[in-house]
C-alpha cells in the first residue's frame, strides 16, 4: 500500500476549557431569598408544609417513564452534554468515557499496555461536534 506523498494538515483551533461542573451549577440564592421572604411574610414553614398537606405511607416512589427511543445509552449521552452541546473534547483522568451507543466488549475490556504491562487509564474523549469544526490546510489531499 502506497503512503500519500503529502501528510494532511489540520488547521489550528482554539479550545476554551471549562469545567463541566460550571455548566451544571445554577445559583439558587435569589430563589432562596424569595422563599425566606415569603415564609416570614406568611408565617409558613415550608419544611413542615409537604408533610402536613400530603398523606404519605412512607413508600412513595417516583414513576419512571419509558423513553420513546428505548436507547438508554444515547439518552444518557444526550442528557450529559445538553448543557454544552458544542463540546469537542472531554477530559477526565482515570474517569470513564461517555458512550454514544452501547459499547462492545473490545472497548470495555481493554488489554494492558504492550510496553509496560500496566492497566490502561481513560484520559480524554473526542466528541462528535469536533467533526464539524475540523478544517484542513490542504483539502485536496484528504480522501
Amino acid at each position: 500500500m502506497a503512503l500519500p506523498s503529502v501528510v494532511p494538515q489540520i488547521l489550528p483551533y482554539y479550545i476554551c476549557v471549562v469545567d463541566e461542573g460550571d455548566y451544571r451549577v445554577v445559583s439558587l440564592d435569589h430563589a432562596h431569598s424569595l422563599l425566606r421572604e415569603y415564609q416570614q411574610r406568611e408565617g409558613i414553614d415550608m419544611e413542615q408544609l409537604p408533610s402536613q398537606s400530603l398523606p404519605s405511607d412512607g413508600n412513595e416512589k417516583y414513576e419512571k417513564t419509558i423513553m420513546k427511543s428505548g436507547d438508554k445509552i444515547f439518552y444518557k449521552f444526550m442528557k450529559r452534554i445538553a448543557a454544552c452541546q458544542e463540546q469537542i473534547l472531554r477530559y477526565s483522568w482515570s474517569g470513564e468515557p461517555l458512550f454514544l451507543t452501547c459499547p462492545t466488549s473490545d472497548v470495555t475490556e481493554l488489554p494492558t499496555c504492550s510496553h509496560c504491562g500496566a492497566q490502561r487509564i481513560f484520559e480524554f474523549q473526542l466528541m462528535p461536534a469536533l467533526v464539524s469544526i475540523l478544517r484542513s490546510a490542504n483539502l485536496d489531499n484528504i480522501p
